[in-house]
């Protein structure tokens, strides 16, 4: 991982005092990875979002990979009526899981905490989400066997095959579906939760805290500093880097998108 000059080091109990604001037409930050060999196997994403309108004209994707053949493929999407959704595409076979109700209100909304755990299975990919520590519904549309999630290839035909995060990065590449809102605290890990009290203890009653550093149950082995592969903090305030201060060896570019001082907790 290649360090910032400019990073900061805050209290583990504290989040950090900056955000990244998405104006929903051409900002994103490219992670600086396609995550290949993660999401081929468990793994879950942690991040905090507050969404300009929680119920958007058009469909947002948050976060998001397409290669150009598009056989191979992940998004998190806010749609129109709220409602979030996480779906795979892995070498053609297919899973999508949304919400089975609303998860924001038309118009603005606060600060909320989403992970979604991604446990893959000789038979079936299966995903569960936690909105604010707590468990939500979800419907499944399509099976992703756990064979095919493991050809997951973001480098096919992609110039970049990076994630982004303030849209899915599509074909050459090109930003689609851009988000409008603010995230903060991005996170992917290379394992997932053993039990909802890990999960709880990373919302930690709506406090950021530094995930690098173990708090309660939120620990190793499972889900803990151990197997944060990304994690950005978004706290360098301005310029077009974001740091990684987890275990990958990349680290992210921001395109047009700002930093803010509207951050949770």
């Amino acid at each position: 991982m290649l360090g910032l000059g400019s990073s900061l080091v805050y209290p583990s109990a504290l989040g950090g005092p900056y955000s990244v604001y998405f104006d929903g037409t051409g900002d994103y930050i490219d992670i600086g990875d396609g995550l290949q060999a993660t999401i081929r196997n468990n793994h879950c994403f942690s991040l905090w979002i507050k969404p300009d309108d929680g119920q958007p004209s058009s469909d947002q994707d948050i976060f998001g990979l397409v290669s150009n053949r598009e056989d191979d493929v992940v998004y998190c999407r806010l749609e129109t009526d709220g409602k979030l959704t996480m779906g795979f595409n892995g070498d053609g076979d297919e899973t999508v899981y949304t919400t089975d109700s609303a998860v924001f209100s038309n118009g603005a909304t606060s600060w909320t905490h989403i992970l979604y755990r991604v446990k893959t299975h000789a038979v079936a990919t299966t995903i569960a989400l936690w909105v604010n520590g707590v468990v939500t519904a979800v419907t499944k549309t399509g099976d992703l066997a756990g064979s095919n999630m493991a050809a997951f290839l973001p480098h096919s035909g992609n110039a970049s095959g990076n994630f982004f995060i303030g849209g899915v990065n599509w074909e050459v590449p090109g930003l689609t579906n851009p988000y409008k809102g603010h995230v903060d605290e991005f996170a992917v890990f290379t394992n997932i939760p053993g039990s909802t009290s890990e999960v709880v203890a990373v919302y930690n009653s709506g406090a950021p805290f530094d995930l690098t550093s173990s708090n309660g149950d939120y620990d190793d082995p499972n889900m803990g500093p151990s197997t944060l592969q990304v994690y950005f903090r978004m706290n360098e305030g301005g310029g077009s880097a974001v740091e990684n201060t987890g275990s990958g060896s990349f680290n992210g570019s921001l395109t047009n998108a700002v930093f803010s001082t509207d951050v949770p907790g």
